[in-house]
């Protein structure tokens, strides 16, 4: 349905070229790292021709689009003009207990935080150096284990006789 509707590769049910469907990844991972003018314009565009086609229900749709991206994405403050991806680490430490609260930033927008709270065995730098570096090592090896399970289902589509 939503490949008829435009809304879709329809990867599901046919043959999507490789190119294609990793164009429309990189579409989504722009957008959902707050990189969304291209998503907004193409949505601008089909509300005014919706709308000169005196198709008032469907440019009302786009026009909520619209609003609901400036709502989740658009509406988030710019922190700044530097748009480096960052990770920003805060802690904050008391009775034995602390706090680190991790904020990534993305296009210069505040996109996602974690927040984690554990007793503190040593010294609160040595801490929380400690649970940076647990922090990037799970996802190393997370993106490593992402790759060996890909790997191992390629060789089990395509095994070597």
């Amino acid at each position: 349905m939503y490949y008829n509707m435009g809304q879709c590769l329809g990867a599901c049910w046919r043959e999507v070229p490789q190119v294609e469907y990793q164009n429309q990844i990189q579409k989504i991972k722009r957008f959902l790292n707050g990189d969304t003018k291209e998503v907004k314009q193409a949505i601008t565009r089909n509300m005014i021709l919706a709308a000169e086609n005196l198709e008032f229900e469907r440019a009302a749709d786009l026009r909520d689009q619209l609003h609901y991206i400036d709502e989740t994405v658009e509406s988030q403050r710019v922190l700044s003009k530097d748009t480096t991806p960052r990770d920003l680490f805060n802690f904050y430490m008391d009775k034995g207990w602390m706090t680190v609260e991790v904020f990534f930033l993305r296009q210069a927008r505040l996109i996602r935080q974690f927040k984690q709270t554990f007793a503190v065995i040593g010294d609160a730098n040595e801490e929380l150096t400690s649970f940076i570096q647990q922090f990037y090592l799970q996802k190393i090896f997370k993106s490593h284990v992402k790759f060996w399970c890909q790997l191992v289902s390629m060789i089990r589509r395509y095994p070597v006789h």
